[in-house]
């Protein structure tokens, strides 16, 4: 399907090459440069529309083929630059293919761009990426209220707004809003409802504004997400969360393969070539804004390595666990944590939460209910645990300097341990004939 559209300068126009109110079987094919364009009506699905009602879902049973520079642009709303999966509508067996150079582009004052390749309101089983391009360089535009989800928007609708899995890299995609009040939200990925799980990197993501809030420069998420296996490189916002603003829940995994977060940043200026962001400049180190709930778990043998810092609101909300939760115990293996952290409560429940710089920790209440705390950087460090509560013994490893006489810090402005203890092991930076050893101040 190449170079379909539906055009309207005052109605509607939805679904440039196939709009669909019934049920499609399996469709086999690729789509390119179909789009629909209005003038200040809605806009949906550049490609694909698939609308269904209370009385009766609409169904693909699924698609295999590739989506690319398919589009929407309108002075009205802009949802699904290759398709817009709306409400009671169901892609059953899911989609099998990259999507590359679509895009939602709103030109009005009073509207929005949501889903540059794909904005869900019903339910896909799964998206697999054919190559390792999958989401590359699609985008939302608005010159209106916002944009969201450059790649990605999955919604609360009136059915669904699930996506059980998505296997795919995100490279290059991005939200931009040019509104007076516009936010830009999710550069490649927006959820309100729930994506299952997503297996991929993210590379050079960017949630980017003029003047409104931009955040989570690869995900913004106020649903439930799980990410395996995924990490996040080079992605931006103008606000919040370099690589991810979380408002709900999130939980991340180091599974089969370790994960990091390197160089995504907040406060960065876009590059701007023939209307298109091509990069960033810029900026300060941050991967997460992290307001609700972030669990963090890395396997035996696995890691999750923080580059930049993880922030919360001035005062911090946020809860965020590191290893098992429930009645798991897979969750063994070590979080990394190379800048500070801020947030209402951390909970260590298993694994290593290794601390890699001096007063990394800005946290409200510091509960273990297992696990061990690592300070080990070869020099001596202080930490602030705020109230902290043992609810089983912490294993914990520190640097002593013997000539110099001093060891690593924890610092607690309250500290509840019951019959429990701090096992504390020492690494000697230098060798002498006296132990100074590493203390708990209580400075409440």
């Amino acid at each position: 399907f190449s170079g379909n559209y539906a055009q309207s300068t005052s109605g509607t126009a939805d679904g440039g090459a196939i709009y669909n109110t019934g049920t499609i079987g399996d469709i086999a094919a690729n789509f390119s440069n179909n789009y629909a364009q209005l003038g200040t009506s809605n806009g949906e699905g550049g490609a694909i529309y698939n609308l269904g009602s209370e009385e009766a879902t609409s169904t693909i049973a699924s698609i295999n083929g590739n989506f690319d520079g398919n589009y929407v642009i309108t002075g009205g709303r802009a949802s699904g630059g290759a398709i817009n999966n709306n409400n009671y509508s169901e892609i059953t067996n899911g989609i099998t293919g990259d999507f590359t150079n679509n895009y939602a582009k709103s030109t009005g004052t009073d509207a929005l761009a949501r889903g540059g390749a794909i904005i869900n309101y019903g339910y896909i089983k799964n998206i697999v990426a054919k190559t390792t391009d999958g989401f590359k360089g699609n985008y939302a535009q608005s010159s209106g209220t916002g944009a969201i989800g450059g790649a990605i928007a999955t919604m609360t609708g009136g059915s669904s707004g699930v996506i059980d899995t998505i296997t795919s890299n995100f490279t290059n995609n991005y939200v931009y809003a040019t509104g007076t009040s516009g936010n830009a939200q999710g550069g490649a990925i927006y959820i309100t409802k729930s994506i299952g799980n997503v297996t991929g990197n993210f590379t050079n993501n960017y949630a980017l504004s003029t003047s409104g809030l931009a955040q989570g420069g690869a995900i913004y998420n106020t649903g439930t997400i799980t990410l395996t296996d995924s990490s996040f490189t080079g992605n931006a916002a103008t606000t919040a969360g370099g690589a991810i603003a979380n408002t709900a829940t999130m939980t991340i995994i180091a599974n089969a393969a370790n994960v990091s977060f390197s160089n995504n940043k907040t406060g960065v200026t876009p590059t701007i070539v023939d209307g298109k962001i091509t990069g960033v400049t810029g900026g300060t180190a941050n991967d997460i804004y992290n307001t609700s709930t972030l669990n963090l778990k890395a396997a035996s043998g696995k890691s999750i390595t923080f580059g930049g810092t993880i922030t919360d609101v001035s005062t911090p909300a946020g809860t965020m666990t590191i290893g098992n939760t429930g009645s798991e115990t897979a969750y063994t293996g070590t979080v990394n944590f190379n800048n500070t952290v801020t947030q209402g409560t951390i909970n260590l429940n298993s694994g290593t939460m290794h601390l890699g710089m001096d007063d990394a920790l800005r946290v409200t209440n510091f509960v273990v209910n297992g696990g061990t705390l690592d300070t080990l950087t070869s020099a001596i460090e202080s930490q602030s645990l705020g109230t902290a509560t043992l609810n089983s013994n912490l294993a914990w490893n520190g640097d002593v300097n013997l000539s110099a006489k001093t060891a690593d810090t924890l610092n607690a402005t309250s500290f509840t341990s019951g019959s429990y203890k701090v096992n504390y092991t020492p690494t000697f930076s230098t060798a002498g004939t006296a132990l100074y050893g590493a203390k708990i101040a209580l400075t409440g």
